[in-house]
């Protein structure tokens, strides 16, 4: 099978949260047992519903004047939905850090390896030197490092191939001798 061309695609933020929460359910198993998101962008509708619950209380206090327990619920509800801007915020730190990294120009998929495009030439990775493939819904994402990954939109695969003939020419690779650690 001769090699396949991707250009490169970087994910959007979204997108980027999306793959990230999805590796954090998959590293934390007994998180992934709980509900999963209607959308790959939640924060907004918890943001939405936690000022909601906070105005309410807020409401309630000003108009009631109580005493007791709701002065706790305000504070709950407050510290809950700073929690949730904070992760939210950090997913975004970290989205334009790796924006703010020079991005390759497009990737060649072999059964040799990964050669990647850059303004300055062709860099070439054999197989054996990534440390981790893992497969995100339509991204694949290669580790050369603990610190750093390429992102493969699988949906950019151009015709006459499919992802599997990717998903194929890496795992080749996998079974003929040492390789990646493919994650699931």
């Amino acid at each position: 099978m001769p090699s396949i061309q991707l250009p490169a695609t970087p994910p959007t933020f979204p997108e980027y949260q999306l793959i990230h929460q999805t590796q954090e359910r998959q590293r934390y198993p007994e998180l992934a047992a709980k509900q999963k998101p209607a959308t790959s962008d939640p924060w907004r509708r918890k943001v939405q519903l936690w000022l909601g619950l906070l105005a309410g209380a807020v409401g309630y206090c000003i108009w009631f004047e109580p005493t007791g327990g709701v002065g706790y619920l305000v504070i709950f509800s407050l510290f809950t939905g700073l929690g949730l801007l904070y992760q939210w915020w950090e997913y975004r730190r970290a989205f334009r850090e790796y924006q703010q990294r020079p991005q390759p120009l497009g990737f060649r998929v072999s059964e040799t390896g990964l050669a990647v495009q850059w303004p300055q030439g062709w860099q070439r990775l054999h197989w054996h030197s990534l440390t981790r493939v893992q497969q995100v819904g339509d991204w694949l994402l290669l580790y050369p490092g603990p610190d750093f990954a390429y992102y493969l939109d699988l949906r950019q695969v151009p015709e006459p191939y499919t992802a599997v003939d990717v998903l194929v020419l890496i795992g080749k690779h996998k079974e003929s001798g040492p390789a990646a650690t493919f994650a699931s």
